[in-house]
């Protein structure tokens, strides 16, 4: 994630999309995504059947269409985001900024758990600069605002405070990491890696060949050698019984 093309977009707050570019998933056959987006085709039961890489901030969701308040979006899609991380800036040197609002979304084709782990160094200002990690492409903000946080809301993680969280796991093929900091104290930071399980691709069957109806050899030489000498000896047998038969007549008549 720390390598991309970063596209800088002029607001009153600079804000950046960064892009991490690796193998791409099935794309699909006719873009679907509304602003043009990389449009991928997707095979969950009950969930869109297609996300768009998202590339402005403030906007995410599965088509790109949703508002939120982040000003930094980062993105990986496709097969090679199967493993990888996110760092803040600065980690473990002057640490994050004031007023740091992160997006990082995750799309990872046939993806059925991404773990995600942390670097020992972790440190977020306790009560006051936030790090939610959860499923899918759409954050819940709107529940952060009303401080429901991860004890309410299924396949969301909450942490902040001083040293590395366990071990945790979302069970899907999307996922999204929001940081945001205060006005106030900064720390150093964290680095989030994540490594997927993923299936295989579907197995496509081949259809046996068909077999052409046997096919009947044409007649040899010998064959129609063998024919032909059975054809003249039926002749030849009828010629004699003819002749004898005309000899036995004449004789009759000369005795008469």
């Amino acid at each position: 994630m720390d390598s991309g093309h970063k596209m800088w977009i002029p607001f009153t707050i600079i804000v950046f999309a960064n892009c991490f570019v690796g193998t791409s998933g099935t794309e699909c056959v006719v873009n679907r995504c509304p602003g043009d987006e990389t449009c991928f085709q997707r095979n969950v039961p009950g969930q869109p059947d297609y996300v768009c890489e998202c590339t402005r901030p403030y906007f995410h969701g599965y088509d790109c269409t949703e508002t939120f308040n982040n000003r930094v979006l980062q993105t990986c899609y496709g097969e090679a985001c199967a493993t990888g991380s996110y760092t803040t800036p600065n980690y473990e040197t002057t640490g994050y900024e004031n007023r740091e609002k992160i997006l990082v979304l995750l799309y990872i084709p046939r993806a059925t758990e991404i773990r995600f782990s942390f670097d020992p160094g972790f440190q977020i200002e306790r009560n006051a600069d936030e790090l939610f990690v959860g499923r899918g492409l759409t954050v819940p903000y709107n529940d952060f605002a009303e401080g429901t946080h991860s004890a309410l809301i299924p396949n969301l993680y909450f942490f902040d405070g001083v040293g590395a969280p366990q071990p945790f796991s979302v069970y899907n093929d999307t996922a999204f990491i929001f940081f945001e900091s205060d006005r106030q104290s900064t720390y150093a930071g964290f680095r989030i890696f994540w490594n997927a399980t993923v299936a295989d691709p579907p197995q496509t069957t081949e259809a046996p060949p068909t077999e052409a109806p046997p096919t009947e050899a044409p007649p040899t030489a010998e064959d129609m050698g063998t024919t032909e000498s059975a054809a003249s000896a039926i002749v030849l047998q009828t010629g004699l019984l003819t002749t004898l038969l005309i000899n036995i007549a004449v004789a009759t008549l000369v005795h008469m």
